[in-house]
């Protein structure tokens, strides 16, 4: 789909009055009319975000799609009518001759980086911006090392991106001016600033010794005196320094900063600053916490059942913020991911199909196109039987993106991005290859402890996630705060009809399977373990009548039994069922269908127990 460059009708250049120098400039890079002028912004744009494919420019008294009420003259917007949202928040800087021009990069990004930032502040983790920010300079004034740290500070910003008109970078301008630090760490970056800059009105220090990066007062103005540009000039240090700080582990001492702000804030008022400090208190306590968690237990145990209440808490909208598969043995990464096929196209000119080969894309790549497209929100994948599927390969090189940040200004995100262009394509907010996780994006997997064996999953699996242990244990009936009897004091709890040495007798399933667990799992009965129990909800009782509760104990229950406990350990010593009158599954069957007695006297011993808790 073709996008639309939104911009304000009060930075529309008029080359009838534009200086001769600018003109000049302009000129150098094949910029002569409105017509080129307007060509290179989309070629810019487009060449930075491929996907997002302008089509054209278009200037309009109020710029559409915003989410804050005041922006900036010089904020512009990718997006269409058909969507009806912005895909791309542009600033630009435009063609003039004013002094500092490039200034501009800090008083536009300042209110607009902080106003995205109160607009997230509930979100997981500390992201910041919803949408990307291309900061487009299309100024030919020269360069100070300043100048170039700013633009630099602007691209520490997660989610902001820098482009220049004139193929310049601020690299090359630091290095043409003397200044070889590495701006890929606090130390660095800490090193540059010092040596470009009048520290006498200094905004941060380093302190090597006892790594801690500490914000200071800088160049904001005591209460009494009013403030212009001074925020946004000493914000687009400070970023940077935080941002490298965190991702480096260094602490950070606030303390002179809020100390002003308390004072300033008690009788003056900036909004940006106030969001600002807003965010540093989210930064220090870490922000929310990006969901990657396992639920394992016995066969049900309402380990789906969970991630389903969970669900319905805090997902407004299911359809769009909820995606799900089920793991089997045949299931693999281009199932999770995606896969190149074949299609045919009909040719209207030749009256033919042509043939074109298309991605369509896995659940594992529409929900992450789902995450980055609204990153307000949270996404979840929902995979079941995780272990059921080899996951070694069905997750293959996206192992890569489960290792997330766990504090600072990139907490949620994917430590290490992987190169997957058949993915990147999908995703309109990439500007390149790499993909990483974002914070909104959660993975629940459901795990039976009894299937483990189907496919092992590694230690450096499991340890990217959080894990969950779902127990047996029946699941209270919230709604029901005075019951009756046991079956109205546990959800899915029916009466069952056995006969117990001769007695057909009321046993509720709650008791029957919690005895069962005792029998299979103890080393004085059968001794399986924990793995081979069942959960509450290993049969769903809902709505069934009698009859149907018999055929499901007759089909499921004693199926698993036969199948996976009574032939094995211990069974001739401590036997489960019945022998002889039940000596296969045929006679286990009919036995049960005719009300005989099915269950061993020992088991039947072990359960009387339960019911005395003694067992």
């Amino acid at each position: 789909m073709d996008n639309i460059l939104f911009l304000s009708n009060s930075i529309k250049l008029d080359f009838s009055t534009l200086e001769p120098t600018v003109k000049s400039s302009l000129a150098s890079i094949g910029i002569n009319n409105n017509s080129d002028y307007d060509k290179k912004l989309s070629d810019v744009i487009n060449c930075m975000f491929p996907k997002l494919n302008i089509s054209s420019v278009v200037y309009c008294p109020q710029v559409p799609f915003y989410s804050q009420n005041n922006v900036n003259k010089s904020l512009g917007v990718v997006g269409n009518y058909t969507d009806n949202k912005a895909l791309v928040y542009i600033i630009l800087v435009p063609s003039t001759s004013a002094g500092s021009r490039t200034g501009l990069i800090a008083q536009q990004l300042f209110p607009t980086v902080t106003d995205l930032m109160h607009e997230r502040h509930s979100s997981f983790g500390n992201i910041i911006t919803n949408k990307p920010i291309l900061v487009i300079n299309a100024n030919n004034e020269t360069y100070t090392p300043g100048n170039a740290l700013s633009i630099i500070g602007a691209s520490k910003i997660p989610g902001v991106f820098y482009t220049d008109f004139y193929g310049r970078t601020p690299e090359t301008v630091l290095e043409d001016r003397g200044v070889n630090h590495s701006l890929s760490n606090i130390m660095g970056f800490s090193e540059a600033v010092n040596q470009i800059s009048n520290r006498s009105d200094a905004k941060f220090e380093y302190d090597r010794t006892s790594n801690t990066l500490r914000l200071l007062q800088g160049n904001l103005k005591d209460p009494g005196n009013g403030m212009t540009n001074e925020p946004y000039y000493y914000f687009m240090q400070v970023f940077p320094a935080i941002s490298l700080a965190s991702i480096n582990g260094t602490e950070i001492d606030d303390s002179v900063l809020r100390t002003w702000w308390s004072m300033y804030s008690s009788s003056k008022d900036n909004k940006n600053v106030k969001y600002f400090i807003e965010w540093l208190d989210k930064l220090k306590n870490n922000g929310g916490k990006s969901g990657q968690k396992l639920y394992f237990g016995s066969p049900g145990t309402g380990k789906s059942h969970d991630i389903e209440q969970y669900l319905k808490v805090n997902v407004d909208n299911y359809d769009q913020q909820v995606f799900r598969t089920t793991f089997h043995p045949d299931y693999s990464y281009v199932d999770f991911v995606g896969q190149i096929m074949p299609s045919r196209i009909y040719n209207a000119t030749n009256k033919n199909y042509d043939i074109s080969y298309e991605f369509y894309e896995g659940v594992f790549t529409r929900a992450l196109k789902q995450a980055y497209e609204d990153l307000d929100n949270d996404v979840y994948l929902v995979v079941e039987e995780m272990s059921r599927g080899n996951v070694a390969a069905i997750f293959g090189d996206l192992f890569q993106l489960l290792d997330r940040n766990v504090e600072g200004v990139e907490k949620g995100w994917s430590k290490y991005g992987i190169r997957n262009d058949k993915i990147a394509n999908q995703i309109l907010q990439l500007p390149n290859d790499v993909i990483k996780l974002p914070p909104n994006f959660h993975i629940f997997g459901t795990v039976n402890t009894s299937d483990q064996n189907v496919f092992t999953m590694d230690t450096a699996f499991k340890r990217r996630f959080q894990w969950g242990y779902i127990k047996t244990a029946p699941i209270l009936n919230k709604h029901n705060l005075s019951p009756a009897n046991l079956g109205e004091k546990y959800l899915n709890n029916p009466i069952l009809k056995l006969n117990f040495n001769g007695t057909m007798q009321d046993v509720y399933w709650s008791n029957l399977y919690g005895a069962l667990n005792i029998y299979i799992s103890d080393s004085n009965y059968l001794g399986f373990g924990e793995d081979k129990q069942v959960g509450p909800f290993f049969i769903d009782f809902t709505a069934l009548n009698d009859t149907e509760v018999k055929e499901e104990i007759q089909n499921k229950l004693f199926n698993y039994l036969w199948t996976d406990i009574a032939n094995g350990r211990n069974s001739k010593k401590v036997p489960l069922f019945n022998i002889p009158i039940v000596s296969s599954f045929s006679s286990l069957y009919s036995a049960f269908e005719s009300n005989q007695q099915v269950f061993s006297n020992e088991f039947i011993i072990a359960y009387n127990k339960w019911l005395n808790n003694n067992l």
